[in-house]
């Protein structure tokens, strides 16, 4: 395997290609409008992209319900990280920590923030120095926030 971590914002449409189809959905109709404030980051193994994840700067599709919430973490200077993705024949590979690790080593001065929805990701998102601040609901459903200062 020769991983490569490359920024892919200029060819996010190949990377939107293996989301879901429901993430597709709410970020390929607003791109023209994130693509300002939004950088893409993507894996590539052997010219097959096999995962990546997106990294805004701004209100995301996603976390328009509670921009509060997003603008007090971008006036602190945070960036939210966002739609991250491996393909599902490359999972449990730690490829996900792996693209963590590649942009937190190429930004070493910037702190992210995430939403999570899943609890059981909690632990996954700690032992790569995330912290849960606080929780809220969406849509009926609980979300949790973490921070990763520098």
């Amino acid at each position: 395997m020769s991983l490569v971590f490359k920024k892919y914002t200029a060819n996010a449409a190949r990377f939107f290609n293996i989301l879901p189809k429901d993430w597709q959905k709410d970020i390929v109709p607003c791109w023209n409008e994130y693509a300002k404030h939004t950088n893409v980051y993507v894996l590539i193994d052997d010219k097959e992209l096999i995962g990546g994840g997106m990294v805004f700067s701004s209100v995301s599709p996603d976390m328009k319900a509670v921009s509060g919430i997003a603008d007090r973490h971008y006036q602190k200077g945070l960036l939210y990280i966002a739609f991250i993705w491996i393909a599902k024949k490359h999972r449990n590979k730690g490829l996900g920590s792996f693209w963590l690790q590649k942009l937190t080593d190429q930004h070493p001065d910037q702190g992210y923030w995430l939403t999570i929805e899943d609890p059981h990701l909690k632990r996954f998102y700690e032992n790569l120095g995330f912290t849960v601040t606080e929780s809220y609901l969406n849509h009926g459903k609980k979300e949790w926030v973490m921070i990763r200062y520098t």
